[in-house]
């Protein structure tokens, strides 16, 4: 519940306090398990669940956090394919230019066509 964590900084790929220069992440899930830590399997389970859309998501980003299982990187449905745009921009043009356009990826075609490009789909964690 939200009183149980209320009192408790959470930080990610840092060393908290006083780093100064992290980069920005977007976080759609976070779980936090107290206790007995978790088993392998258990681990796995959570890794390659299905994940739901929060609810407070519409439109794009609802359709971009998808309700289906986590993708590994040998499913062909992981691979950017060689489909170009109207304008002959490849997987590797949207690459390029999401550091600086963010939004470049936006338009679903793109999404599912890119899915690496764009980051797209959610690769699966590898456990074990």
């Amino acid at each position: 519940s939200d009183g149980e964590c209320a009192s408790v900084n959470v930080s990610t790929g840092f060393r908290w306090p006083g780093y100064t220069y992290g980069a920005s992440i977007e976080v759609y899930d976070l779980r936090m398990y107290v206790g007995v830590p978790l088993s392998e399997a258990e681990i796995y389970k959570l890794a390659t669940a299905q994940v739901r859309a929060p609810p407070s998501f519409v439109g794009d980003d609802q359709e971009r956090v998808r309700s289906d299982r986590c993708l590994f990187l040998t499913d062909p449905a992981m691979k950017d394919t060689t489909w170009k745009d109207a304008y002959g921009h490849d997987c590797g043009w949207y690459y390029l230019r999401k550091p600086e356009f963010p939004t470049v990826c936006q338009h679903s075609e793109v999404r599912k066509q890119c899915p690496i490009a764009c980051k797209s789909e959610q690769e699966c964690f590898q456990v074990g």
